[in-house]
């Protein structure tokens, strides 16, 4: 525990650089799900323009360990910074639908090698004695971080253009902030190529955890607020809605790490799965807008903290020297999920409405809870064969 507590203390500027960022990340992904569904564009193409933030995001997770080889840690995390500090105010000046595509693709590549060097930093500095608990402890900042951010749509009640740069402003600090960051450098020991075949192979039920959750992240970061919309919420309900799933997953974060270190980790990702998937299935049905926060509150307590679990499983599995491969690894199977999300949605838009979002989301967890039973049965049936 008192290792724990000085591995915390020294990463400070670490966990304050991904408030920044992750704060900067999800505004700007609530602002433009609002935006677009003010102006009128169809929830298809909604979701198609949110995907594409995770289908940069999926390129940056693969390359960022290349970064790192090439200039360290640091630079790889304060360059990024920087370059999307400067791209989310452009979301700002122009209502064409083929610049902000790109914008979204950009802005998801440079936001992705920062998550790399974030979470390959704290699986480097802990041992699986204390792992989930400080993965925790970042994911809850990085939760509140998340859900401070769309808390700030309400201030864009007038004109939504100048949350934009208050996005670009955060992402730059954040970069700033990490290099007050001291230690060794691990440019080239530690940043070792990974394909996703070794990441199954090390951990087959957290690779399938980190993939599916994925679809989490990206229907809740990206599509809730203008789920909201379409229900008919204003700024101030919208933002407590797409706010209720994040500070869920802040309120469990610390507390589902805590019972996998203690306990395992296959027990507690199956019960928060199952929990999950009950959780999205309530929100098909609930009415009264106070019963919609709290559904969102219960699905992101049980559904947010998944990521966590599966990661600490995976780093459990794999050598030293591949953590920083094996993070990128996880970070593009999370972007995946989060990619084709949204374009499942889509798909089920058509024939199902606005409810395709909980649709979608009930089924991945359901898909998940069996994964995680079979990942627990299949270690008994190899000892009895």
């Amino acid at each position: 525990m008192k290792k724990a507590r000085m591995t915390a203390r020294g990463l400070w500027p670490l966990f304050g650089a991904v408030a920044l960022f992750v704060a900067a990340g999800s505004l700007q992904n609530a602002l433009l799900g609002f935006h677009l569904a003010a102006e009128g564009l169809d929830s298809g193409m909604t979701s198609f323009l949110i995907a594409l933030y995770f289908g940069g995001f999926f390129a940056g997770a693969y390359h960022a360990p290349k970064l790192v080889r090439a200039f360290g840690q640091i630079t790889a995390f304060a360059l990024p910074a920087i370059a999307a500090g400067i791209l989310l105010p452009l979301f700002a000046v122009s209502d064409s639908l083929p610049l902000i595509a790109l914008l979204q693709l950009l802005t998801g590549f440079a936001i992705a090698c920062q998550y790399v060097v974030a979470e390959s930093w704290l699986n480097l500095e802990a041992d699986s004695s204390f792992r989930a608990r400080l993965f925790g402890l970042y994911m809850i900042f990085w939760f509140a971080a998340a859900a401070g951010g769309p808390l700030l749509l309400s201030l864009g009640e007038q004109e939504l253009a100048p949350l934009f740069f208050l996005c670009g402003a955060m992402m730059t600090l954040s970069g700033l902030l990490v290099r007050r960051l001291k230690g060794r450098e691990w440019q080239g020991e530690f940043a070792l190529p990974m394909p996703l075949k070794p990441v199954w192979q090390a951990c087959p039920t957290g690779f399938i955890a980190t993939l599916l959750v994925g679809i989490s992240f990206g229907a809740v970061l990206g599509l809730t607020a203008a789920y909201g919309q379409h229900r008919g919420l204003d700024a101030a309900g919208t933002s407590v809605f797409v706010a209720a799933f994040i500070i869920g997953g802040a309120l469990t974060q610390y507390l589902a790490g805590f019972l996998s270190d203690r306990f395992g980790r296959l027990p507690v990702l199956f019960a928060f799965t199952l929990l999950a998937t009950l959780s999205a299935m309530a929100l098909l049905y609930v009415r009264a807008d106070a019963q919609l926060y709290a559904a969102a509150l219960a699905f992101g307590a049980f559904a947010l903290p998944i990521y966590a679990l599966g990661v600490a499983q995976v780093q459990d599995q794999v050598a030293e020297r591949a953590r920083v491969a094996a993070s990128g690894g996880l970070l593009i199977l999370n972007g995946f999920g989060s990619f084709i999300g949204p374009l499942l949605i889509a798909a089920l838009s058509a024939p199902f409405g606005p409810a395709a979002l909980f649709i979608v989301l009930g089924a991945a967890h359901g898909l998940l809870a069996l994964a995680v039973l079979i990942g627990a049965y299949l270690p008994i049936a190899r000892a009895a064969d």
